[in-house]
C-alpha cells in the first residue's frame, strides 16, 4: 500500500461544520486515504482488515 497522505485540518473542519451536515455524524470519511480505507473495510471480515491495518497502517506483525 502507498504511503499515507496527512489530510489537512481544514478539510476535516469543513466537513464537520458543513451546512449540509444537519445531523452531526461521530465518523466523518474526509481525504482519499480514509475514503479508501472504507472501501477496503467494506470488502474483508473484522479480522481481514484487523490484520490488513496491522501489517500496512500500524507496521506490526
Amino acid at each position: 500500500m502507498a504511503a499515507l497522505s496527512i489530510t489537512e485540518p481544514e478539510a476535516v473542519a469543513k466537513a464537520v461544520t458543513s451546512d449540509n451536515n444537519e445531523k452531526p455524524d461521530l465518523g466523518y470519511v474526509v481525504g482519499n486515504d480514509t475514503h479508501s480505507l472504507v472501501e477496503k473495510r467494506k470488502s474483508m471480515s473484522e479480522r481481514e482488515f484487523s490484520d490488513f491495518m496491522s501489517q500496512n497502517i500500524l507496521g506490526s506483525r
